[in-house]
Order: C-alpha cells, then sequence, then structure tokens
C-alpha cells in the first residue's frame, strides 16, 4: 500500500511540475499572440481617418481587413446551395 501511495505521489509531483511550466511557457507566448492581435486590430482602422490613402495602401488594407474579420472563404455560393439544398426561404432570414 506504501508503495502504490509513494507512485500516486511522485506522478502528482511530476504532473504539477509539468503543468507549471507548460503554464510559464504559454503565458509567454499568449501575451505576444495578445500583442499581435492589438496591432492587428488598429491596424484595420487606420483607413477610417480621414486621410486619402494611396491604391496600394487601400488594396493591403482591405486584405488585411479580410483577415482581421476571418473573411478568407467566400460563403455566397455556399449559402446559395445550402437554401436550395435545405430549402430555406429568404423572407424567414
Amino acid at each position: 500500500m506504501q508503495a502504490q501511495a509513494d507512485t500516486v505521489g511522485e506522478n502528482a509531483t511530476f504532473f504539477a511540475s509539468g503543468s507549471f511550466l507548460v503554464q510559464i511557457a504559454l503565458a509567454g507566448s499568449l501575451s505576444l499572440l495578445w500583442g499581435l492581435i492589438n496591432a492587428l486590430q488598429l491596424l484595420t482602422h487606420f483607413p477610417m481617418v480621414n486621410v486619402k490613402w494611396p491604391e496600394n495602401a487601400m488594396t493591403y488594407y482591405s486584405a488585411l481587413y479580410e483577415l482581421a474579420n476571418l473573411d478568407l472563404v467566400p460563403t455566397d455560393m455556399l449559402e446559395e446551395k445550402l437554401n436550395e439544398e435545405v430549402g430555406i426561404d429568404e423572407e424567414y432570414e
């Protein structure tokens, strides 16, 4: 019985220390991810400033806006196909 208790205690210590190390590693990477999201949010709001932007900058910002809104895959054709298959009327949407 004592051998099983020692094994359980060693395993608990191992998993606790491993969890602690993973938590420290993820805390750093999550702060970097939060900084990336913050910078992306600031960049997507640049075109709202009342300034004339060159066409290449507007192309860049429109692509960045689609990326930030997760509009990477066009869903118009998918919605039409689903409406045909399922039979959802547009007046009920």
